[in-house]
């Protein structure tokens, strides 16, 4: 058997040392579920605190050239290519991958103010997820962990180097 090649109950990390289950890497996995329950409750806070406010005001100026862009001011909407089409013909500066999209949700959820903002909200709430996931995976790696979702230090048993 050659050596640093895992066997029945080891594994090999994100660094590809080999890992063998214990104390350390459930510590591990118990500090990672730790991290993602702390960033699901913030989500939440987040979620709970937007949401009661999303049909608060009327339409902002950017919200109106959004929803004509994408298509909404015409009943039953633009087709896909007309969406392009007034985006490049309107708004040079602007690419129209926000304006398809925009256009996609409100055929599927409908044409109001609130489906519109509940759009931001969700896009807002993913980015959040994908940001701490992706800092942590950093920030792991930086003080030598592998990455893998958050916390610091390795899943590794005695007398890993």
């Amino acid at each position: 058997m050659r050596i640093g090649t895992p066997t029945g109950h080891e594994h090999l990390n994100a660094i590809g040392k080999v890992v063998v289950p214990g104390v350390f890497s459930r510590m591990a996995d118990e500090k990672i579920l730790g991290h993602w329950i702390w960033t699901a409750t913030v989500i939440l806070v987040a979620a709970l605190l937007l949401f009661p406010q999303l049909d608060l005001w009327g339409m902002a100026a950017d919200e109106v050239y959004s929803f004509q862009y994408a298509g909404w001011h015409v009943e039953g909407g633009f087709a896909p290519g007309d969406v392009v089409q007034a985006v490049y013909e309107y708004s040079g500066l602007q690419r129209p991958a926000y304006f398809l999209l925009l256009h996609f949700w409100g055929r599927l959820v409908g044409y109001s103010i609130l489906a519109a903002r509940l759009l931001t909200v969700f896009t807002t709430l993913l980015s959040l997820a994908m940001i701490y996931r992706l800092t942590s995976d950093t920030v792991s790696r930086a003080r030598g962990g592998g990455g893998g979702g958050g916390g610091g230090g390795h899943a590794g048993g005695a007398g890993d180097s």
